[in-house]
């Protein structure tokens, strides 16, 4: 979780008064029969559909930090406005209980599409990677952010690689952004 600045309270207060204006606003316009929230910090929006009457689902992918004051904020908003919480693991599912109902949904992997191909194509990806044959790979998928474990892995592979001299690491992510280098490490 980001680490909470005095500064940053003035732009979230004034785009969070205006997020829910502007979603009361374009549920008044829309009429839709439910709202679909996909993201834990969309408090905003699900303030703005409570107004208007209009039921909320959200659908929480990931787990809220560690911040005790936002975290018991947050899921205590997630709570209050929603009509029905679905969470993608029961990890992140543990954190809401009580009146409303919580359902888990896996998310899905289409095994035909992500199937591995066999000796082939691990010998072509090694070979691609310019990753010894008989190597021990290990790796994270995901984007560079200290919350995601990047930095749990570096510390590990700093005692691996003495123990398995051969191994080797693999990082697959998009770009990393500016505020990676200020991110609290362990948060």
């Amino acid at each position: 979780s980001a680490p909470l600045r005095l500064r940053s309270l003035g732009p979230f207060l004034r785009y969070y008064r205006r997020t829910v204006r502007l979603t009361v606003n374009l549920i008044e316009e829309l009429k839709p029969d439910l709202v679909h929230l996909n993201t834990s910090v969309l408090v905003p929006a699900a303030l703005g559909a409570k107004q208007t009457g209009t039921p909320v689902v959200w659908h929480v992918r990931e787990p809220v930090g560690s911040n005790a004051i936002p975290r018991r904020w947050l899921i205590g908003r997630i709570q209050s406005l929603s009509d029905h919480i679905v969470t993608t693991s029961r990890y992140v599912a543990r954190d809401y209980f009580g009146p409303k109902p919580v359902t888990v949904i896996h998310n899905a992997l289409d095994n035909n599409h992500f199937r591995p191909g066999g000796e082939e194509t691990r010998t072509r990806m090694r070979a691609e990677l310019d990753l010894p044959d008989n190597a021990p790979v290990i790796g994270i998928i995901g984007a560079v952010q200290a919350m995601k474990g990047h930095y749990f892995l570096v510390e590990a592979a700093t005692r691996v690689v003495k123990i398995f001299p051969d191994v080797r690491f693999l990082v697959v992510a998009g770009g990393v952004g500016e505020d990676y280098s200020r991110t609290a490490k362990g948060s």
